[in-house]
């Protein structure tokens, strides 16, 4: 778990240093970011619900 949320934040907190450098977002960068942040609060308010009405098992085979 401490390697998983390692590297995820070396991810996630590099990101704007990506777009910054290598694709010349200037100021924009932050939005990136936010963008980033909602979808990590909103995806299991949204998931958890389907995953306990349709079945896990349905849910994982339907993505993979």
């Amino acid at each position: 778990m401490v390697t998983q949320s390692f590297l995820y934040n070396a991810i996630f907190f590099s990101y704007s240093i990506v777009l910054t450098v290598f694709y010349h977002v200037n100021g924009s960068a932050a939005l990136y970011g936010i963008a980033f942040a909602l979808g990590n609060l909103i995806g299991p308010f949204v998931l958890g619900p389907l995953f306990d009405t349709i079945g896990r098992k349905k849910m994982i085979s339907t993505v993979t």
